[in-house]
């Protein structure tokens, strides 16, 4: 007996009837050609955030960022000018040393207001302030000759100051009209005239004294002016001070003498009264 191999069955599934496929195909059709023109579903639904679809027309809000948060250093001050009256016995040094710059500062500040204060100026004469000036200056600062400020008017000078010396109350009035200062200021001299070539040679006699005499002689010999400036101790209580001041007394057109002091202590250790001890004393 013969036997067949029997064939299995063939099993259907639901891809099988045409009627499905082609139903699926349009659905595929019909969900592709919604895609690619919107509105054919109908108006479009907002998302589930709420804010509407994309191409949808509606402006939306952008995040507002924060500012920055960098700060502008504040930039540190600029030295200022402060006022001060003229007292009796000022003198540009001593202003100058209070106030810890110069005499000559204080000229170049204060030379559109005082025309006498103007170191370019050929009547510049630092040494004669009057009582109840108002001078202007800057402490802790010192100007640089080679780049001197603009002049300006600067303060009236019989006007009121806004800011006196440390010791206002003791100062004049300013209103009272300016008064020249009962003592003799020091004098500021920076250079002599610019239009000669001379030199002025000065000799300090307040330490070695071995030389003195034979200093003078050459200078006598080969007619050199001179200014010599001994001290009191050493040019009337030492034998080489008498004897060169001496030999400098017989030639008075050469030679001019000046105060250097009895003993050269340090001026900025003593009093006002020990000072004029040491300028008095013979």
């Amino acid at each position: 007996m013969t036997t067949q191999a029997r064939r299995p069955a063939s099993r259907r599934t639901i891809l099988d009837s045409p009627w499905l496929s082609i139903g699926l195909v349009v659905a595929v059709l019909f969900i592709a050609a919604a895609l690619i023109v919107p509105g054919m579903l109908g108006p479009s639904l907002p998302n589930a955030s709420g804010s509407p679809p994309p191409g949808s027309g509606t402006p939306t809000a952008e995040p507002t960022q924060p500012g920055p948060t960098f700060v502008r250093p504040t930039p540190s001050p600029q030295p200022t000018f402060v006022s001060y009256v003229v007292r009796p016995g000022d003198t540009l040094n001593s202003i100058a040393r209070e106030y810890r710059t110069t005499a000559r500062s204080i000229a170049w500040w204060n030379r559109g207001a005082y025309p006498s204060l103007d170191p370019e100026s050929s009547a510049y004469e630092p040494d004669r302030l009057q009582v109840g000036w108002n001078l202007v200056l800057i402490p802790d600062t010192v100007v640089d000759d080679n780049n001197p400020p603009t002049p300006s008017p600067g303060p009236n000078p019989t006007g009121p100051s806004p800011t006196s010396g440390p010791n206002p109350t003791t100062g004049p009035n300013p209103t009272a009209g300016p008064t020249t200062a009962p003592s003799s200021p020091a004098t500021v001299i920076s250079h002599g005239p610019r239009t000669t070539a001379n030199i002025a040679l000065t000799l300090d006699m307040g330490g070695r004294l071995d030389p003195a005499v034979q200093i003078v002689q050459w200078l006598i010999d080969h007619d050199v002016h001179a200014t010599l400036f001994p001290t009191g101790k050493s040019g009337t209580q030492t034998a080489q001070g008498l004897a060169a001041m001496q030999l400098a007394a017989t030639r008075p057109d050469l030679f001019d003498f000046a105060n250097h002091s009895w003993d050269h202590p340090d001026f900025r250790d003593l009093t006002a009264a020990q000072m004029a001890t040491q300028l008095t004393s013979s």
